[in-house]
């Protein structure tokens, strides 16, 4: 299989990353999250990012959408400096970030409305993406009313009716059923087929990360540096049969001996210490 043809213009680039949390006491010091870390993100790309637990992963993707600030270092978007939170960069939450007030239709709208978005243009807008998630006879309902895989289509259509450039997604599917967890695998992937994104993808589920993505960035224990960044040879159109390949296999073992010997290596220095 070839691997996708894809635009290699670089979206985000992520220089000499260090993340140091302060201690709030003597008695409790400091933590270093991520220590010089390096990687590019290409436009219309979904990369993932992975690692042990603890390693920083959700610190990176924070750091990327602005909610955090690097202690050094710096991430560019487009040669632009991140410098705090922008409608450009969507987050997609592990937990459910619906409304529990709002219907289907008024959770997806509400980012335009913020913006000031005119009500028609809202509903063409909202109507768009209510059929692009495949919840069309649902847009009057509550979230109560959904199962989890649908409110997590509600998350993904309300970030792209705002028309971020970049995607930012948490372990978005982390809490649902494997069966479920699966069919939205393939649904984020029809979307991003549909409607290019540059999307980065934190999970802690090898699979995941190689069924879904075109990159791979593997992140050592704590404190984060990037191990190895792989690319994913396969194409576009993947169904869950991919998973039963040798080829697949082969990439899940690599990536899984590259994540266990980066643990390894860090139970070593704790124990030194």
């Amino acid at each position: 299989m070839q691997a996708p043809s894809l635009r290699r213009e670089v979206k985000i680039k992520v220089r000499n990353l260090d993340m140091v949390y302060r201690g709030r006491s003597p008695q409790r010091g400091d933590v270093a999250a991520l220590q010089q870390v390096n990687f590019d993100v290409y436009e219309n790309e979904i990369a993932t990012i992975i690692g042990p637990s603890g390693c920083g992963k959700t610190t990176l993707l924070f750091l990327i959408a602005g909610l955090l600030e690097p202690t050094d270092g710096e991430i560019l978007v487009d040669g632009e400096r991140v410098v705090g939170s922008s409608s450009q960069r969507a987050v997609v939450f592990q937990q459910d970030a619906v409304f529990p007030w709002l219907t289907v239709f008024g959770n997806i709208e509400y980012g335009l409305k913020l913006k000031g978005t005119p009500f028609s243009e809202r509903k063409k807008i909202v109507s768009h993406y209510i059929d692009l998630v495949g919840l069309s006879e649902f847009e009057d309902a509550y979230p109560k009313e959904l199962s989890g895989g649908m409110r997590k289509r509600v998350d993904i259509a309300r970030c792209y009716a705002i028309n971020p450039a970049i995607l930012l997604m948490d372990e978005p599917f982390g809490s649902l059923d494997v069966f479920t967890k699966e069919r939205m695998q393939k649904e984020l992937l029809r979307i991003w087929r549909t409607e290019r994104k540059t999307i980065c993808f934190v999970t802690h589920d090898i699979e995941e990360a190689l069924f879904i993505s075109q990159r791979v960035i593997i992140l050592s224990a704590r404190p984060g540096i990037v191990r190895r960044v792989i690319q994913v040879p396969f194409s576009e159109n993947r169904d869950l049969s991919l998973r039963t390949t040798n080829k697949f296999q082969e990439l899940r073992r690599e990536l899984w001996q590259e994540i266990a010997v980066g643990e390894d290596a860090h139970e070593r220095v704790e124990n030194a210490t």
